[in-house]
């Protein structure tokens, strides 16, 4: 599926609003998602926050390396 017909499926866009953004970029050039963005058919938003990482208790780095907590490092 492409992503024109998702955004119409997902109730983003109308196919009107579609055929515009194409005929558009077919004159002016340009990446989709910013012709969609510049033409004010949607609105640009912040990704979401990917959430840190954090390792669990069982697997701090001494347990993952093998070696015994407190114990020096050898190489």
């Amino acid at each position: 599926m492409k992503l024109g017909e998702a955004l119409i499926q997902a109730g983003k866009l109308t196919a009107s609003q579609l055929e515009e953004v194409l005929k558009e970029q077919a004159i002016f050039g340009g990446k989709f998602g910013t012709n969609l963005i510049e033409m004010g058919f949607i609105e640009e938003e912040a990704p979401p926050e990917r959430p840190t990482a954090r390792p669990s208790p069982s697997s701090s780095w001494s347990t993952r390396r093998g070696s015994a907590a407190g114990s020096p490092c050898s190489f």
